[in-house]
């Protein structure tokens, strides 16, 4: 995890140094103006509730939401620290899913993944009402 976290600062500020140009050298140019054109990924707590649930997720590369978050409105201290404590669910289901793979017990390898993805669905909600909550109070205001 500590090598992780090291990595994904290097690469992150890389990104914020360099720009849209370092990107390229990974990602098609295309790839990145359609991500950066996301009109949720404007919004800083909701991009935050975002990479949040991305980072959690054991099958989403989390390489590529390192060089993408460099070129977003995104706070770097949040951050990183979004993709560290966002790492260690994945790391953990994906290890302990791994485990009971190889010793054949495909059924609790289903259930540790579908519990994952019910933890992620939850804190999705759980954003999504703070984002509600977040829009209401500003109408009211």
């Amino acid at each position: 995890m500590m090598s992780a976290a090291i990595a994904t600062t290097i690469i992150y500020c890389l990104v914020r140094i360099f720009g849209r140009k370092f990107v390229y050298n990974f990602l098609s140019p295309e790839k990145i103006e359609k991500f950066e054109n996301m009109k949720f990924l404007k919004n800083e707590k909701r991009l935050e509730i975002v990479l949040l649930v991305l980072f959690v997720s054991p099958f989403i590369p989390k390489d590529v939401l390192i060089y993408l978050a460099g070129l977003l409105p995104i706070n770097p201290i949040n951050f990183l620290f979004i993709s560290i404590l966002g790492r260690f669910p994945s790391v953990f289901s994906s290890t302990f899913a791994g485990e009971t793979l190889a010793k054949g017990n495909w059924r609790v390898t289903i259930l540790i993944y579908v519990v994952t993805y019910v933890i992620i669905f939850g804190l999705l909600l759980i954003g999504r009402l703070f984002v509600k909550k977040e829009k209401n109070n500003v109408k009211n205001a």
